[in-house]
């Protein structure tokens, strides 16, 4: 008896939960238009471009960060090591700006759409 009564009230405090939880979902703003959606995507896949352009870099210290990124140095001789440093470190710039620009986008076009 008293196991059927604890498990009833359980199962009306869960569907109490999910009854809230749908009414939370039903209110969220789901980025409806195909600029939003662009944006969206566009934000993602630079950063993760930015993300690998900063692992990739070998760092000051030829220690940890060297490691990660694979041994550049080694591999391609002195000078076409700091060449790759060079070319990660002009596309960590560019993505980083890239990043800000679409984020700052997104703000502008997502207020102007919602509010």
């Amino acid at each position: 008896m008293c196991y059927n009564n604890s498990t009833s009230a359980v199962s009306r405090a869960v569907g109490a939960k999910l009854r809230i939880l749908e009414v939370k979902i039903m209110n969220m703003k789901v980025p409806t238009q195909p600029i939003e959606w662009t944006l969206g995507i566009s934000i993602l896949v630079v950063a993760v471009f930015l993300v690998f352009a900063v692992l990739m870099q070998s760092g000051k210290d030829k220690r940890l960060s060297g490691s990660i990124a694979g041994g550049a140095e080694t591999f391609f001789g002195k000078t076409k090591g700091n060449t790759w440093d060079r070319v990660l470190s002009r596309l960590t710039t560019i993505f980083s700006i890239v990043f800000g620009v679409l984020v700052i986008a997104m703000y502008v076009v997502a207020s102007g759409l919602h509010g």
